[in-house]
């Protein structure tokens, strides 16, 4: 199962519910990229037919500073929640925003 104290990201939300959902059942937060903050393209593959119209399956750029911002929001809802393991030793460099851009 997942960490009771982990939170669940999706970089934007393209209205397909498994990850809401996902973050909802297992009582964890849920952290999304806003729709502002984000360009769709066409995509770059062939996509069948019947798929064409749903936002799933599109190609987008996301804003960089924008995503850190979430993605720092739940990295702190994970190491701020009560049942995280507090040695943040091993955790290395990963709460540093360089590296989460680096990343991206």
């Amino acid at each position: 199962g997942m960490s009771r104290w982990g939170s669940v990201v999706e970089v934007f939300d393209c209205e397909d519910l498994c990850y809401s959902d996902l973050a909802r059942l297992s009582g964890l937060e849920y952290y999304s990229g806003k729709s502002e903050d984000v360009e769709a393209f066409e995509p770059q593959v062939e996509v069948a037919e019947s798929s064409r119209g749903s936002r799933k399956f599109r190609d987008y750029k996301v804003d960089v500073d924008a995503a850190v911002r979430f993605i720092e929001d739940a990295m702190r809802s994970v190491v701020e929640h009560p049942l995280f393991p507090k040695d943040t030793s091993r955790h290395g460099d990963m709460f540093h925003s360089s590296t989460i851009r680096d990343e991206l």
